[in-house]
């Protein structure tokens, strides 16, 4: 009987999870396509407090490699506004080696020619971060469903 429960609940869980995760990629997208610094920051770090957190372990290098991920996209969209994301976050991002090569972008005049970084102002590059931070998203909640569920049972 609670097996036929949980599958039941699956369909509308299915429903209900791909409308939050549509909500919460598009509200990034916003933030970023406004130029918004702050926006996708907190946000992320809102979503990383309350359900991020609650992940194993052995999710953690994908949590920050979505993270770093939004804001390399955050950097591509707008190469315009580097330098405010230089003057915000250097004392932040200068330790973080992941970070060491994206620093040149307020010295060269096209970004599109350096191979360290050239590959994040591709089209395939943005297309498929968005679809990994859906389908992440996408998991989590579904996780997270599966186990409130279970503790009401």
């Amino acid at each position: 009987m609670q097996f036929e429960k949980v599958i039941k609940m699956g369909g509308q869980l299915s429903k209900r999870t791909d409308e939050h995760v549509d909500k919460i990629v598009d509200r990034l997208q916003l933030f970023i396509h406004n130029f918004d610094l702050n926006g996708p920051k907190d946000y992320w770090g809102y979503l990383d407090q309350r359900l991020c957190c609650r992940l194993e372990d052995i999710f953690r290098p994908t949590v920050t490699k979505l993270q770093t991920s939004l804001f390399r996209y955050y950097v591509v969209y707008g190469v315009q506004k580097t330098q405010e994301l230089s003057q915000h976050q250097a004392q932040e991002l200068q330790g973080q080696s992941e970070w060491r090569d994206w620093f040149i972008l307020s010295f060269i005049t096209c970004p599109r020619a350096e191979p360290v970084i050239s590959p994040y102002f591709s089209h395939q590059w943005s297309d498929t971060f968005l679809v990994s931070l859906h389908n992440f998203l996408s998991v989590l909640f579904q996780c997270m469903h599966i186990i409130l569920f279970w503790a009401r049972l």
